[in-house]
Formats: C-alpha cells, structure tokens, sequence
C-alpha cells in the first residue's frame, strides 16, 4: 500500500466504481451523483430544476443528458413531488445506495491503515 493516503484513497474509489454500472460515468455525473446523494443524506431532494442550474459543474445541457446517463445506470431515480406533481425530485436507488456504502467501506479499511502509520 502506497503511503500517500490521498493516491490510496483514489485508487480505493476506482477499485469500487469499477464493481458498479459505471462504465460511462465521466467526472461530471460522478460529481452530480454525489450532489444527489448529498440531497438525499440531507433530507433535502433535489429538484431536477436545481440540478441543471448547478452551473459550476457544466452547463445545464451536459448536466440534464448527465442525469440521464445517471438514470440509464440505475444509480438514480426520478420521483414526482406530493406537493406538485409536475415537478420531479431525485433520489438515489437501491444500487446507488450500495455504491456509496461500497465506497463508505472501502474508506474505512483505508482508516486502520492510516492509524497503524500514525501510532508507528
């Protein structure tokens, strides 16, 4: 194991995303699928309006055929709010959950390494 924790975490995260449909998740759905699940942890759904605003990601073009790919995947879902039905929320499936709690573990093997190296 490579003693540059940050490498070690990188290749910890591909080693995961490759056990996932991700095969055509670039950086930027990598980066929406967190931004959802970060809604979703916060009991706070994003609406897909909000998420193709997120302009510091891309423009709202890549960002809606992103969510797309992300649908495509199976890693996220489109759900109609109770309060108004035209607008659609999104949540993470069943497979996205494993996803993040693949990596949660693959980060936490990662952390009794990094204790052992700072007792040493």
């Amino acid at each position: 194991m490579n003693k540059n924790l940050y490498l070690n975490f990188l290749e910890t995260t591909r080693q995961v995303a490759d056990q996932f449909p991700m095969k055509h998740i670039d950086p930027v759905c990598k980066l929406m699928l967190e931004e959802i699940a970060l809604g979703v942890a916060r009991n706070h759904l994003l609406k897909v309006s909000d998420a193709i605003e997120l302009k510091s990601i891309a423009s709202r073009s890549t960002l809606h055929r992103k969510l797309s790919i992300l649908i495509d995947a199976g890693l996220i879902s489109l759900t109609s709010s109770s309060l108004d039905k035209r607008t659609k929320l999104l949540t993470i499936t069943a497979t996205g959950v494993e996803y993040f709690s693949a990596l949660s573990k693959a980060i936490e093997k990662l952390k009794l390494p990094i204790a052992q190296v700072q007792m040493a």
